[in-house]
């Protein structure tokens, strides 16, 4: 099946339930479009099986009701980690738009007021005097998690729980951090068993932590895409942060070429491994991917795993593009 590229003709498809899609007065049937879902499919589970992961993926082209969606293991409940950050996110703006909250507003975190973190407020020494808005961007654009935890505390999870359903992200929950008793297992324990492989710590356990679907998060980047999750002035702002994401792993690396626009949020605990975000060609209708991954072993560092995230992501994108 052809790819589009610029220059390239384009085709006309007809979905799954039969609309036809009306591209250059050429029209393929049903059966060409199931056929290259299904392809997808098997490329995403050969990509998974490839690296010993297991993962859930949505994809969905944004303003085009009549494409169907590419789903697979989408309703499968992942542990969230940093993706809790988009619902905190399109919450705080909803609060904006209702006049709860001032985005301009400073306030003040002390040292012991932070949450722990690698990066941005969490590695400081003294007092930072920021505002609300600003600690979104730092929420989101580095995974602040000292920032998250103050948004979040401001807004309020009964907000955050409200906006999810609202969007209709119906199995998507946010939960407090559970402490980590565990611990990371070494190697082999006394006995040679190796201890990546025995059951998960409770972090794991999309029960008892933040989770959440590959379908949930496509259908909050669609709803912020089409400026139903808030304003449009909101739906710009978040649209706008996640265009900023400092990290090139994953999407970014897997659309670095020229003309492409990624717009995403990462969420990485462990063994975990994932992104959400929305891919953008000049001319085109825009495309939003959910990749939640999972490798099997817990080392601190999977190898591999951001690019296999990156691959899925790109052939989701390059399938769609046949459509359009």
């Amino acid at each position: 099946m052809p790819y589009h590229r610029p220059g390239m003709r384009q085709w006309c498809f007809t979905t799954a339930w039969g609309g036809a899609l009306h591209m250059s007065g050429e029209t393929w049937n049903s059966a060409g479009v199931d056929a290259a879902l299904r392809q997808l499919g098997r490329e995403v589970a050969e990509f998974l099986q490839s690296e010993d992961m297991t993962g859930a993926v949505s994809a969905r082209v944004i303003d085009a009701p009549e494409l169907p969606v590419f789903s697979f293991h989408e309703e499968e409940v992942f542990p969230a980690a940093s993706l809790y950050k988009l619902a905190v996110m399109m919450a705080f703006c909803r609060e904006v738009d209702h006049g709860v909250l001032e985005p301009s507003a400073l306030v003040d975190l002390s040292p012991a007021d932070r949450a722990q973190g690698p990066t941005g407020l969490a590695i400081l020494e003294d007092t930072v005097r920021i505002s609300w808005r600003d600690l979104v961007r730092l929420m989101m654009s580095i995974s602040d998690n000292a920032a998250a935890e103050s948004v979040l505390r401001k807004v309020g999870t009964s907000r955050v729980h409200e906006t999810l359903r609202l969007m209709g992200a119906t199995r998507t929950e946010i939960r407090p951090t559970p402490p980590s008793g565990n611990g990371a297992p070494a190697s082999f324990d006394d006995e040679g068993r190796d201890r990546y492989l025995m059951p998960d710590p409770v972090q794991y356990d999309p029960l008892s932590v933040s989770s959440t679907t590959a379908s949930d998060l496509v259908t909050l980047l669609c709803a912020i895409w089409q400026d139903r999750a808030a304003s449009a002035e909101q739906c710009a702002f978040m649209r706008q942060v996640l265009s900023q994401q400092a990290w090139g792993h994953r999407f970014a690396e897997a659309f670095s070429y020229p003309g492409v626009t990624v717009a995403a949020k990462t969420g990485s605990f462990g063994s975990l491994s994932h992104e959400a975000g929305v891919v953008s060609h000049p001319g085109e209708k825009s495309i939003a991917v959910a990749v939640l991954t999972r490798s099997v072993r817990r080392e601190r560092q999977i190898p591999l795993s951001n690019k296999v995230v990156g691959q899925i992501a790109r052939h989701c994108v390059r399938n769609y593009r046949q459509f359009l």
